[in-house]
């Protein structure tokens, strides 16, 4: 098994390109200068995780959230 995709999941709940995808799938959506609202949605989701004590869950949506604000930084769109 491929040893970074297996971390890449544990640590993001999905492979590190779909996340990036998957937002910018949903940027092209609402705009990059809405861009934000897609990545507090993911913040919101791991407080809703962390009120059911799913910290898991909740860590792999922090972490996406990290991931494409960091993302959006290279890319200049948020």
């Amino acid at each position: 098994m491929n040893n970074n995709r297996e971390k890449e999941i544990a640590m993001f709940g999905m492979e590190k390109q779909y996340v990036i995808a998957d937002f910018e799938m949903e940027r092209d959506l609402v705009g990059n200068d809405k861009a934000y609202i897609i990545i507090n949605g993911i913040l919101s989701d791991a407080q809703a995780s962390m009120d059911m004590c799913n910290y898991q869950d909740a860590r792999q949506y922090l972490n996406q959230a990290k991931l494409l604000i960091s993302h959006n930084n290279k890319q200049r769109v948020a």
